[in-house]
Formats: C-alpha cells, sequence, structure tokens
C-alpha cells in the first residue's frame, strides 16, 4: 500500500471506527483477508475493536488493497465513508502527496527501497543461508498471510492460464498459495533461493514480521556451516 494511504487511514482512524459496522462490512472485503485474519477481526468483542483491528490488517495488504477497500465502501452502501475519504487524498495531492509513494520516498531515496529487508537478511541470516533454496514449509508458512493468487503469482512470473489453474486447485486461498509457492520453486531450481523468495514477498507486501519470523525460525542463526 502506497504511504500516502497509509497515512490517510491513520488520520482518519476514529472516523472509520465510528462509521464503519465491520459485521456488516467484513463480506465485502473477503478478497483483502485470509479466514484467519477474518477469524481474528470478529473475535474482538466490540465492534471498535473489530475495526480497528481490521484498519492494522488493511495497511499491510497488497499494492491495490486501498483501491479495493475504497470500492467496498460503495458495495457497502458507504459512500460518505468514501466521499470523505477521497476529499482528504484530493487535497494531500495539492499539499505535496502527488509522488506514488510519498514524503519518505522523497526523503530516503530509491537506494533505500530494500532497507528494513537487508537489514535483518544480513544481520539473522548467514550468506550460506540467504543462497539454500527455500523449503516447502517455509513457504507454507509464509502462504497463511499472502493474499491473492493473481497478485502474487504475477510477481513470480506466472501465465494468468496457470494461475487459474492454481485457483482451481483448492477451495482454499492459502492451499492455491502455496501449490503455486512449490511450481515456483521446482520452476526456478537454484534461483529459488531464500533471498529471492523473501524479495518477492515483499513486492507481494507479504507482512514483514511474519515473513522474519518464518525465515528465522526455518534458518536460526549458527544453523549454517561455518
Amino acid at each position: 500500500m502506497e504511504q500516502r494511504h497509509k497515512d490517510l487511514l491513520r488520520e482518519n482512524r476514529v472516523f472509520l471506527i465510528d462509521n464503519l459496522i465491520m459485521k456488516n462490512f467484513i463480506d465485502h472485503v473477503a478478497e483483502l483477508l485470509t479466514a484467519n485474519m477474518e477469524d481474528t477481526i470478529m473475535s474482538n468483542a466490540t465492534n471498535h475493536e473489530q475495526v480497528g483491528c481490521f484498519l492494522n490488517i488493511l495497511e499491510r495488504r497488497g499494492k491495490g488493497a486501498y483501491q479495493k477497500f475504497i470500492e467496498a465502501l460503495t458495495d457497502a452502501e458507504c459512500d460518505h465513508v468514501r466521499s470523505h475519504l477521497e476529499q482528504l487524498e484530493d487535497e494531500d495531492c495539492v499539499d505535496g502527496y502527488d509522488d506514488i509513494d510519498g514524503p519518505i520516498r522523497q526523503e530516503t531515496g530509491n537506494d533505500d527501497v530494500d532497507l528494513h529487508v537487508s537489514d535483518w537478511m544480513k544481520t539473522d541470516l548467514s550468506e550460506e543461508q540467504r543462497q539454500t533454496p527455500i523449503s516447502e514449509r517455509a513457504m507454507a508458512f509464509v502462504a497463511r498471510e499472502a493474499v491473492g493468487v493473481m497478485e502474487v503469482g504475477k510477481l513470480m512470473g506466472f501465465t494468468e492460464g496457470r494461475l487459474r489453474q492454481f485457483q482451481a486447485s483448492s477451495p482454499i486461498p492459502s492451499s492455491q498459495i502455496s501449490t503455486m509457492f512449490s511450481a515456483w520453486r521446482s520452476q526456478k531450481g537454484k534461483q529459488a533461493t531464500v533471498e529471492n523468495f523473501v524479495r518477492l514477498m515483499r513486492d507481494a507486501e507479504v507482512d514483514e514480521q511474519h515473513l522474519k519470523n518464518v525465515i528465522t525460525r526455518e534458518y536460526p542463526p549458527g544453523d549454517a556451516m561455518a
């Protein structure tokens, strides 16, 4: 998700919590959520907590997540919420947010795109671990947080026909993605390294902390050969 949209959601958090009824809205954003995410959201006791939990998850979703959220507002007959956000977004563009990545990219520059990923990859993993083939188990755990076969699969280089095959392989989205990951690993062979997989998952905007937890648990420090 673009930084300007994350900022917009954070600045309007109270407004959104006051104006969304999660039990009525969640079906309209099902495309953005895994089953586990839906359960986590609805396990909260109050609507305020449910909406807050949803917003925390939303800002970690893929690049098209904000637009899908906006469209879902219309589907759920929440046009007043959509109008409010779109008006503020237009004002932000006038005030200098017209760059696709917002002020943060302007301050850091393109050289810092992979900074937070390379930091933990370099400090927590050895070069040997980064270049080892990604394991099926690690991919299966990451699949639980990856949303959208089509979105992730295009980054991995699969055709739309192949992606539809993955979608038809199981009614469970995480299983579809896990099957796709396995196909990518077989296709890439020695190039299906931990490092390359992590880069792809970051491009797909998989939650960074979840990704780090899975990878460092699968490849703990000190396990690589000296």
